[in-house]
């Protein structure tokens, strides 16, 4: 078995896509047999810990907030120096036998320790760092960079894989044939596992009268929520009682002010909160569909799989879906509004579709376990120490 330390340059846990992967992640290494360690930010948001997992949190630091969600800031680079620290100050990291960073940020760390400790890494892409600054850039949130925010992430996105011992990605990127890295797409984990004694007509009845699609996660830039808003505005022209339930854990200020910029009307459109997981995934299911108008190019969203897991079919465009179909319960096509409304008309007005896609997707779930994708990174890892 082997000793391996997951760098991730953010809180842990939180309920958020990364940390999310790396929960299941970790879960499933631990229940190989494999020794566990997590090394991250001092702060944590919300959600747990897996067991037999041990964290390393780097020390907090007086005046910086290290609970940190994802919009840039000058509390993250401190952050990423404290993390780097602990990597190279603590006894624990020479025991390591590899170094799995994760994201842009948490693969630099963890290279730069290996590099100087004498371990094997492995950087873990897990999305496009040029799309996501770009995004930010447009919504006025990374002033530092300005127009060098894409070229930054542009940097971190060709650079780090071809320094890093291996590479894996979520999924091939879309611009480039000649990427570095293998793919591993996420597992998936099943709706017993996400939200134990679902009872979906019950959950169903108390949303009350629908038809209701769900939109799940964080509020964003990246996760074009304007494209949402104008496709439930063009589905409501066609069906006047549909609805959209914007699932969130973000604070209460953030989902009030992204509901008044979407311009919904009144009564067309519910938040809620979703304090942990099971949580969410219950919403979700309730409402029966979600929705997912992401058209960056780079990750996969972890709400299309937690979908999927739960039986619940998923439109969405054909960027954000990285090859998924209907043989895993996802409608992917065009990403105007116009062609993600038609998507969900398609789903809601056809019973039959809807229960094919359901049994898909539940089909899909018992061939891609997150115990498969331990085993692929276990063969990864041994690969290195033997080289070693």
């Amino acid at each position: 078995m082997t000793r391996v330390g997951h760098v991730l340059a953010s809180p842990f846990p939180a309920l958020r896509g990364t940390q999310g992967y790396l929960f299941e992640l970790m879960r499933a290494q631990a229940a190989l047999g494999h020794e566990v360690h997590l090394f991250c930010y001092a702060g944590r948001l919300d959600g747990e810990v897996p067991p037999r997992v041990t964290l390393h949190r780097s020390p907090p630091l007086p005046g910086v907030p290290s609970a940190l969600r994802s919009s840039p800031g000058l509390a993250r680079p401190v952050n990423d120096l404290a993390l780097l620290g602990r990597l190279l100050s603590d006894p624990a990291t020479r025991r390591m036998e590899v170094l799995h960073g994760h994201n842009h940020e948490g693969g630099l760390a963890a290279l730069l320790a290996g590099r100087a400790l004498g371990i094997p890494v492995v950087h873990q892409v897990h999305g496009n760092l040029e799309a996501e600054l770009e995004s930010w850039a447009g919504a006025g949130r990374a002033r530092l960079l300005g127009p060098l925010a894409p070229l930054a992430g542009l940097l971190f996105d060709r650079r780090l894989p071809a320094a890093s011992d291996a590479c894996l990605r979520l999924r091939a990127p879309e611009d480039r044939a000649d990427f570095v890295g293998e793919v591993l797409p996420p597992g998936i984990s099943p709706a017993a596992e996400q939200a134990p004694g679902l009872d979906r007509a019950a959950l169903a009845r108390s949303l009350g009268a629908g038809p209701w699609v769900a939109y799940a996660g964080n509020l964003d830039p990246y996760q074009d929520l304007p494209r949402l808003f104008a496709t439930v505005r063009w589905l409501g022209e066609e069906r006047p009682g549909l609805r959209l339930l914007i699932v969130s854990h973000d604070p209460p200020e953030a989902r009030e002010r992204v509901v008044q910029e979407g311009g919904l009307k009144e009564g067309a459109v519910r938040v809620v909160e979703a304090p942990d997981a099971a949580a969410a995934a219950r919403w979700i299911v309730a409402a029966g569909l979600l929705l997912v108008p992401r058209t960056e190019p780079g990750g996969l969203p972890l709400k299309i799989l937690n979908a999927i897991g739960l039986g619940v079919p998923v439109v969405t465009t054909l960027a954000a879906a990285a090859g998924l179909g209907e043989e895993a319960g996802v409608v992917a096509g065009g990403a105007s509004p116009e062609a993600l409304a038609e998507a969900v008309l398609g789903v809601i007005e056809d019973p039959g579709r809807r229960q094919a896609l359901q049994e898909a997707a539940e089909r899909f779930t018992r061939a891609n376990t997150w115990e498969n994708v331990a085993r692929a990174c276990e063969t990864v890892y041994q690969k290195l120490t033997a080289d070693r």
